[in-house]
């Protein structure tokens, strides 16, 4: 068939449908069918050229700690197997399609099917399943010394094989370029020329510095962090290939509604790993497959979002707290907004759950709770600053008080204003403050 330019006028009307029908699936909360769940993965394993793995279904990630505690990390690394950066099938399915409609086409369906959004929230449930298990990893006495724990082969064939499975996914996506044929050549020829090179350069000047005391010491600690992100930074590509790029729902519409042909079995492999299994581990020797959440509570933009309770829950009892899409400690997470305290700003060292606190108290309640001292008024505004340390910048805040009814807004304007007046023409779009109210 000749490349699709662009997409007819019934077309675009079906766009709603897929982004809605991949929505749902990606956020449903029933439980699993664990025989369609194990077919789905032993096909894509077959299809992605690995052997079949043992496959472990697990109620959420307090059973993957416990899993972990039973026997030696050492011996648990060396059943698990490498693990599986990424299955092959989403970038194969991706090149047919893009080999079949033009580049505005396929920039037109990315955003018009907000795959971002999508990847975004099918990574964040990967992320509330790992997030746990990597905490409780990096507090336990063993991982002080990965290099103990890991035997020295396991670890250094665990890096050569996520080398060629990356170098070949690169190589891939290179040719995927205009050029990218001659590109991978030029460079695999760039490499056997300089081979002997790199020989000479490794025996006579690296291999000497590595018996120097701090580049062992520097050189141990490289290999404990390869070895803990080996274990923990895994599985995202699995499921997610592209963190802006949801690839099923881009599948599913051009092969469904402009006719782009695929490798249907691979298709069919590839969509039941979401349609049929919840969030993964996949390694060579085993698969761990996550009951889905029990519950998922979100905002009007679609965002993980809970006020005093956990917005994702695990039928094993685990919860992770949410706020407009940032994850929440405990502390914070567990208390309903209109309890939280203004004087936790100042003890928050993180930015980004500052942010939040601020967003979840109001301005209001912190001008009053922080003494936030009086710069000008102008009729019922007030501009306020804040001396304490709430923020990167200097807190400047638009205190506006209805003469009605008495109720309290505040807003944030930029710290170099010293007028109220000033500050209520900014807000207004550089509209002098007398004129609005005629125009209101």
């Amino acid at each position: 068939m000749s490349r699709i330019e662009s997409l007819n006028q019934v077309q675009p009307e079906q766009l709603k449908r897929y982004r809605d029908r991949w929505w749902t699936l990606l956020t449903s909360t029933h439980p699993l069918n664990q025989v369609k769940a194990s077919d789905a993965i032993h096909h894509a394993y077959k299809l992605a050229g690995y052997k079949s793995p043992s496959i472990h279904f697990l109620k959420g990630p307090l059973e993957f700690q416990s899993f972990l505690q039973d026997k030696p990390l050492s011996l648990r690394l060396n059943q698990l197997g490498a693990p599986i950066i990424q299955f092959p099938l989403g970038s194969r399915l991706i090149d047919q399609i893009q080999a079949q409609i033009s580049r505005n086409v396929w920039i037109d369906l990315v955003e018009s099917l907000e795959t971002m959004p999508l990847a975004e929230f099918s990574l964040s449930i990967y992320s509330a399943v790992v997030g746990p298990i990597m905490s409780q990893v990096a507090t336990a006495p063993e991982v002080n010394d990965l290099n103990q724990i890991l035997p020295g082969p396991w670890l250094e064939n665990l890096a050569d094989h996520q080398w060629k499975k990356q170098e070949e996914f690169l190589k891939q996506e290179l040719r995927r370029q205009p050029g990218g044929d001659w590109l991978v050549s030029f460079g695999e020829s760039l490499w056997d020329l300089t081979q002997p090179l790199g020989k000479w350069v490794e025996e006579t000047v690296v291999d000497p510095l590595r018996t120097d005391p701090l580049v062992q010491e520097f050189e141990s600690g490289i290999r404990q962090l390869a070895g803990f992100f080996s274990l923990f930074g895994l599985g995202v590509e699995a499921l997610e290939v592209s963190s802006t790029e949801f690839y099923p729902v881009l599948i599913d519409f051009a092969s469904e509604v402009l006719g782009c042909s695929v490798n249907q079995a691979e298709w069919n492999a590839f969509r039941s790993l979401y349609v049929d299994c919840g969030p993964m581990l996949t390694f060579e020797n085993m698969c761990f497959v996550f009951e889905r959440p029990t519950k998922l509570s979100f905002d009007e933009e679609r965002r993980l979002h809970a006020e005093g309770e956990p917005a994702i829950a695990f039928d094993d009892g685990y919860g992770q707290y949410c706020f407009q899409g940032v994850t929440l400690p405990p502390k914070y997470g567990a208390v309903h907004p209109n309890l939280w305290k203004s004087h936790w700003i100042l003890q928050e060292p993180n930015a980004e759950l500052r942010r939040i606190l601020i967003l979840g108290i109001g301005y209001s309640r912190i001008c009053q709770d922080l003494q936030a001292v009086e710069i000008d008024s102008w009729r019922e505004y007030t501009l306020l600053r804040i001396d304490q340390p709430i923020d990167v910048e200097p807190v400047v805040l638009l205190k506006m008080t209805c003469p009605s009814t008495n109720s309290v807004h505040a807003t944030r304007v930029p710290p170099h204003f010293t007028s109220a007046r000033a500050a209520i023409q900014w807000m207004n779009w550089d509209i002098d403050p007398d004129d609005f109210s005629i125009e209101s």
